[in-house]
């Protein structure tokens, strides 16, 4: 899985399974790179994508929706997002899924849109360090920036609703490994929402 990922929402629900689950070790391996399946080395992956993966068994660990974050400094009251207020701000994008901000700027009315500033990053924590910093806004869904957004750390711009993205996170592996007991219930374990 990528490391971002694994920072912002799989450790402190691993941390929930080894308790609960003491018999079961768990190992990970952070990677840009897509990891074939096909050999022993892996049980499972989490990628991102629609879902569909041939020869794999995917589960999705949860509905994502997205919304634009900013640093507190940058925002003046919540409103609409609008071209005039986007074309202020840099545009970040994350590398391993650069067609987020089409996405969602179609489903709020804006699909012609041009960013005049945009940059990209290869991380999704390091982006979002850089958007608390008032660098630029992302895109981010909940589940990767709660604590954040508790914390007051970082905002929404705008009071548009959450877009559901056509990707999501899932638990992939081999369709003859999918019911095996330990991946049962890790695969159980992350889709139960574990705090």
């Amino acid at each position: 899985m990528l490391q971002s990922f694994a920072s912002l929402w799989l450790l402190p629900r691993l941390a929930a399974f080894k308790r609960a689950r003491p018999d079961l070790d768990v190992e990970i391996e952070t990677s840009t790179e897509l990891m074939d399946l096909a050999d022993d080395r892996y049980d499972a992956a989490i990628r991102f994508g629609s879902g569909r993966w041939p020869g794999l068994v995917a589960d999705r660990l949860f509905r994502t929706e997205v919304f634009p974050v900013a640093a507190p400094a940058l925002v003046r009251g919540r409103r609409a997002v609008t071209a005039a207020a986007l074309d202020r701000m840099v545009l970040f994008d994350i590398v391993q899924a650069p067609d987020l901000w089409p996405q969602y700027l179609r489903a709020v009315g804006l699909g012609a849109y041009q960013a005049r500033q945009r940059r990209s990053f290869d991380n999704a924590q390091v982006m979002f360090e850089a958007v608390a910093n008032g660098l630029g806004i992302a895109l981010a869904a909940e589940q990767l920036v709660g604590r954040e957004l508790a914390t007051g750390r970082l905002v929404k711009p705008f009071n548009n609703d959450p877009v559901p993205l056509r990707q999501s996170y899932y638990l992939v592996c081999r369709k003859e490994r999918h019911d095996q007991p330990a991946l049962r219930a890790l695969r159980r374990a992350l889709t139960d929402r574990l705090p």
